[in-house]
Formats: structure tokens, C-alpha cells, sequence
């Protein structure tokens, strides 16, 4: 349980646009009562690490990011803030995620790598407020972004718990394993791969028809997709490549 009631937390602003434009594509899209629950971007200060999360059901994102180590030791959340505190949960709407990339655009926070951008985070829980600042060069420099504080969503899944799971379950699958989805469920990850400027690594958590596949990018997100594949939707696709090859008549490929 949180008992920090007001307190800044600092972070790189090109990290925090990242990791939100990364997990962005993969929130709820509709504002229906059955969705509202996911109709949101999450922001998560932990001790140590801060993740950025969001997930529609099929799939997950979670990014994470580091604090701004302070000169004499630790970082802006391990040393200002109580230390029975418990990660700080914080739900962005859509809306609001929207305007903050458009605010703190990297058009507009200029080009010059000496300036490293950053965005304070101050969270005051007895106003109801989370201020967004830009310190440092740019259009943008000094700007400020103030959204109303919300309570989470207690139906929103914990990403860390879920993430932390499938790269586990991930390490502990030895058999291969085909992924089966819709292209446009898969083309959500696409966004994560362009703003960390890395391939994605797909690997399955599980043995059995249809359990999920962890998908990786660079160092700083981790996504997870479910997968349509079922025994009878296996033995129709196994027939199709049986089919394919059929047509294709391959050679055999030598023995090693």
C-alpha cells in the first residue's frame, strides 16, 4: 500500500515516449462497460523500474524504463519517497496518452543528444493531480501536462505478474511450437520494434495447443499473444502444408 502522498519522480523523456508509443497500439480501443477495464495505458513506479503497460485481452505490452540516478546514490523514487511504499499505479486514458506523445513529440524536443530531455512525474495524491514536465532543451522545454488522478481500474490485469510469468514459462519450453493469429493482432507489435529499433523475438510459453507466445524487443519490452491453435485447428493446417508440399514438390534435403 502506498503511503507517499506527493512526490517527482524524474525519467528520460525519449524513454517515457517510447515505452508509451511502444504499448500504445495494444490498449482496449472501445470505451463499452465490458472494455472500459482495458481502455487504458498504465503507468507503474516500482522501486527501481518504471513500466508503461496496456493490453486488449489477446494481447499484452509492458515497457519499462529507469529512474534518473541522483549524484550522491539510489534514484528519484528510491530516495524521496517512504520506503514501505508499494509500486504506485497510475491509469492513463487513451485521450490523454495522445496528447502527451504529441506534446513531447521528438520533433519538437530538438535534435541536440547534449540536451537528454527529461520529464519530471509529480504525483499529488491530496490535489488529485499527475503533472507531466519537460526539463531540458527543445520547442517543449518547460511545458507541463496536468491530467486529474484517477483511482486504477481493479479489474486491469497486473502486467508484471502476467509478463513475469510467460518469460518464465517461455524459459522452461524446450519443444517448438507454431503460432497461429490474426495479422492485424500481430502488426501491434510493429510500433515496438520501430521505436526500439530491434527485431521482435517470439518464443512459446507452453507445450499445449493454443497457450501463449512472450514476444520480446530490444531491452525494454516485453509483449505476450495469444494464439488461435487448437488439436482440430492443428490437424487442418498440418493437411494445408501437406497440401503445399504436395504442390511444391521440394527436394530432400541430404542428410547431415
Amino acid at each position: 500500500m502506498t503511503v507517499t502522498t506527493s512526490a517527482t519522480v524524474k525519467v528520460r523523456t525519449g524513454e517515457f515516449r517510447a515505452a508509451l508509443a511502444a504499448v500504445f497500439p495494444h490498449r482496449k480501443r472501445t470505451k463499452r462497460d465490458d472494455d472500459i477495464a482495458l481502455h487504458r495505458v498504465r503507468l507503474i513506479l516500482a522501486n527501481g523500474t518504471a513500466y508503461v503497460g496496456a493490453t486488449q485481452g489477446t494481447t499484452t505490452a509492458l515497457a519499462r524504463m529507469k529512474y534518473l540516478p541522483l549524484k550522491d546514490g539510489g534514484d528519484t523514487r528510491g530516495n524521496l519517497w517512504e520506503p514501505d511504499d508499494g509500486p504506485l499505479v497510475i491509469d492513463l486514458r487513451p485521450d490523454v496518452v495522445k496528447l502527451w506523445l504529441q506534446m513531447f513529440a521528438a520533433a519538437r524536443m530538438g535534435k541536440d543528444e547534449d540536451l537528454d530531455p527529461v520529464t519530471a512525474i509529480t504525483y499529488a495524491h491530496a490535489a488529485g493531480e499527475v503533472e507531466f514536465e519537460n526539463i531540458g532543451g527543445g520547442q517543449s522545454a518547460g511545458e507541463r501536462f496536468v491530467i486529474n488522478l484517477d483511482d486504477p481500474h481493479e479489474l486491469f490485469p497486473d502486467l508484471i505478474d502476467v509478463t513475469g510469468r510467460a518469460l518464465a514459462e517461455a524459459d522452461a519450453t524446450n519443444a517448438p511450437r507454431v503460432l497461429k493469429q490474426d495479422p492485424k493482432i500481430l502488426a501491434l507489435f510493429k510500433d515496438a520494434g520501430q521505436q526500439y529499433g530491434a527485431p521482435v523475438r517470439i518464443r512459446p510459453t507452453g507445450n499445449a495447443p493454443g497457450s501463449g507466445f512472450v514476444i520480446e524487443c530490444g531491452s525494454a519490452f516485453v509483449g505476450t499473444v495469444s494464439s488461435e491453435q487448437g488439436d482440430e485447428g492443428t490437424k487442418r493446417d498440418n493437411q494445408l502444408t501437406l497440401d503445399w508440399l504436395g504442390e511444391l514438390k521440394p527436394r530432400k534435403l541430404a542428410s547431415a
